[in-house]
């Protein structure tokens, strides 16, 4: 796919009232990210963060984030739906990954319900988003 023709990637994940989402779009000669978070800390008793935070990033970077997650993560190949796969892997999160064109046009929609893609793959796209915004993802234990 061609990162020059996106205009806005999503990953979003959830569990019950736990939600976090990094949005990163395109906008004039560059990109905005948009990061939300707002999720039970299973390891601490504290009050938990509500992270709410919008970034402006270079060009140069959103589209490294986009090639790296195509590239690396390979979402081309991924199936379109993650639920009762046999070869999915379990989880208690349900999830979407939604990539619009420049006009914002639907171009790619994933999502699992208790199901995810193998390790190595959603781990990939998980570390090409970080490159935008390290905090993503780190809420959850298996995304650590």
């Amino acid at each position: 796919m061609d990162v020059k023709t996106i205009g806005a990637f999503g990953i979003s994940f959830s569990r019950g009232l736990d939600q976090t989402w990094f949005n990163l779009n395109r906008v004039g000669s560059g990109f905005t990210i948009d990061f939300y978070q707002f999720v039970e800390d299973e390891d601490s008793d504290e009050d938990d963060e509500v992270i709410d935070v919008r970034l402006e990033i270079p060009e140069e970077l959103g589209e490294k984030i986009l090639a790296e997650a195509f590239e690396k993560g390979r979402l081309e190949e991924w199936d379109l739906q993650y639920t009762d796969k046999a070869d999915a892997v379990p989880t208690d999160l349900n999830w979407t990954i939604d990539v619009d064109d420049n006009d914002g046009a639907d171009m790619l929609l994933i999502s699992g319900n208790g199901k995810l893609p193998p390790p190595e793959l959603m781990n990939s796209v998980l570390a090409a988003v970080r490159l935008g915004e390290d905090r993503f993802a780190r809420c959850f234990r298996q995304f650590r």
